[in-house]
């Protein structure tokens, strides 16, 4: 009886981890603002004494949070500024992300970096087109190239 019990459960808590993509909810992600370093994961391997083959990561980063946890960041829209200029990286930045319990990688919604003492936007400039993006690429107007700088604040 018991046996078949925990049979019957466990295959019950099998099933709830198959979530078909499809069946996802907004309700099953977490969003939350969260403040430390973004650097690359052999850097925060070696921070905190890990040895591993650094060869399979040698290209992720990941946010290591001003209270120590590491949240690995995907590379889309809101990530790909951290994987494109390594001089985003290793400076105090408050990120807000979007997690997802069942993916150990996290989705970037928002980046601020601090400069000068302020939270300020970073973002990728064309004077000619004055079109602004969120990571280094040519201009998607005149084909130029574009400048770092932060938002001018209002």
């Amino acid at each position: 009886m018991l046996k078949r019990f925990l049979t019957t459960a466990c295959l019950l808590w099998a099933a709830s981890l198959a979530v078909d993509a499809d069946d996802r909810r907004e309700s099953d992600y977490v969003e939350m603002t969260v403040e430390g370093r973004v650097l690359g994961m052999p850097e925060i391997m070696t921070r905190k004494a890990i040895k591993a083959d650094f060869g399979p990561l040698e290209n992720q980063v990941a946010l290591l949070s001003s209270k120590g946890r590491v949240l690995p960041i995907l590379s889309d829209d809101g990530g790909r500024l951290f994987f494109l200029d390594p001089a985003m990286r290793d400076r105090p930045a408050r990120l807000k992300l979007r997690t997802s319990p069942d993916l150990p990688f996290a989705q970037v919604i928002h980046v601020e970096i601090e400069h000068e003492g302020r939270w300020r936007i970073p973002q990728y400039y064309c004077d000619v087109c004055t079109i602004a993006v969120r990571y280094p690429q040519i201009c998607l107007c005149c084909q130029g190239p574009m400048e770092f700088r932060f938002k001018p604040e209002r």
